[in-house]
């Protein structure tokens, strides 16, 4: 009495290799962004790979007869892909162009959005906010402080692009809990596909009022570009809210609090950007944070 069924174990296991799989592609965008940087406009690329990634999910929901939704759900699949598209994820890519701006420390402040999503999750969906878990955001806040003043003092300037980063957490944070609600009911596949083509649409329709190029850019870098679509974008988030169906939209984003250390471990070895003794602190607690949060399920599944 009281145990849970077999599969439950393995089911929990499985959304959080979804969760883990979303963060490594997730690390690498900040990086990559700041590598193409110059080459295309930080709007134009944020609308490609969006369009293209809802392009490619539409593929796949139309060979599993898993495209239509009800006009309620097109609507909040709508207003998730402005969320997500159009302010959270392109206010990271114009901040990755402001001179002096680092790829580490953008990283660093979007991966404090497991707070806001707590928050939000509490406040929408019930999830409770036990001690175990505030103790797990407070480690994982302060690795991601740590490594973020580490990396302003290596040279970033002014405050505005941290907390522009931040405002980009909360807007994905507000984005995370809608969508987890939306694709309990429709499906990972399927919410994603609608709100990454209508964000893409309504960045396309921004970029032409604007006078900005919508497809021509340097094609020297289309590879990063397809990239960007296919993994980062379609793949990552597919797996994103696949993993959050599992492990519920508070504990999942969590597995946010690892972006800090794989992206900065990329931004050394791409951009060889410096890392101080205070990064590996941070990503010591950050660690920390990751671990203490999941041993309290796997405890719970072992019951």
């Amino acid at each position: 009495m009281g145990k849970k069924p077999a599969g439950d174990s393995g089911s929990t296991a499985g959304g959080y290799a979804c969760l883990f799989v979303t963060i490594f592609f997730f690390s690498t965008y900040e990086v990559v962004n700041k590598l193409i940087a110059g080459r295309i406009d930080p709007l134009q690329v944020n609308c490609i790979r969006f369009l293209g990634g809802g392009i490619i999910l539409f593929a796949v929901a139309a060979f599993r007869r898993e495209v239509f939704v009800s006009r309620r759900d097109f609507a909040l699949c709508s207003l998730a892909g402005v969320l997500n598209v159009v302010i959270s994820m392109s206010l990271i890519n114009v901040i990755i162009t402001m001179k002096g701006a680092s790829a580490a420390v953008c990283a660093v402040a979007f991966s404090c959005n497991p707070v806001f999503v707590s928050l939000f999750a509490s406040l929408f969906d019930g999830e409770k906010i036990g001690g175990r878990k505030i103790a797990a955001l407070a480690l994982g806040v302060a690795g991601t402080a740590l490594i973020s003043l580490d990396k302003i003092g290596a040279g970033l300037g002014g405050i505005v692009s941290p907390l522009l980063a931040v405002l980009s957490a909360i807007v994905f944070a507000l984005y995370t809990v809608l969508g987890k609600r939306i694709s309990a009911r429709t499906g990972s596949l399927r919410m994603n596909a609608w709100a990454f083509t209508t964000g893409g649409l309504v960045l396309a329709v921004f970029l032409a009022a604007t006078g900005r190029p919508i497809v021509s850019f340097d094609y020297s870098i289309t590879g990063w570009v397809l990239y960007l679509s296919v993994f980062v974008t379609g793949l990552a988030y597919l797996a994103y809210f696949k993993g959050l169906t599992v492990a519920g939209a508070g504990k999942g984003s969590l597995v946010f609090f690892l972006k800090p250390v794989l992206a900065t471990a990329f931004a050394v070895i791409l951009l060889r950007e410096n890392v101080g003794a205070a990064v590996v602190a941070g990503m010591a607690l950050i660690l920390c944070s990751i671990a203490f949060s999941l041993s309290k399920d796997r405890a719970q599944s072992l019951r």
